[in-house]
């Protein structure tokens, strides 16, 4: 079993946590502001769970680039600090 606590984001959520995600959707960059505490994985899967995108040690805030993948519906996931959340995502 892990520590961490398992959020789904939602707008209400992710204030809470201190984390906002914009433009969602997104058509070049997705811009993930964090809490001011801490280093945080960012990644960005498709819907089969395969690994599109990945930046670690983020801090404050972390920029995603689209990269060339296909428009769509993508998962965004962040870990750190006792933290995993998830939130659906799209890509224009």
């Amino acid at each position: 079993m892990s520590n961490f606590t398992n959020y789904v984001l939602g707008v209400g959520e992710a204030e809470q946590l201190g984390i906002r995600v914009y433009p969602n959707p997104m058509e070049n960059d997705l811009r993930v502001d964090l809490p001011a505490h801490g280093y945080f994985t960012i990644e960005l899967r498709d819907l089969t769970g395969r690994l599109v995108v990945a930046r670690s040690q983020c801090q404050n805030s972390c920029t995603l680039q689209r990269e060339g993948n296909t428009s769509g519906v993508y998962e965004l996931i962040i870990r750190g600090e006792g933290v995993y959340a998830h939130q659906r995502v799209v890509l224009r």
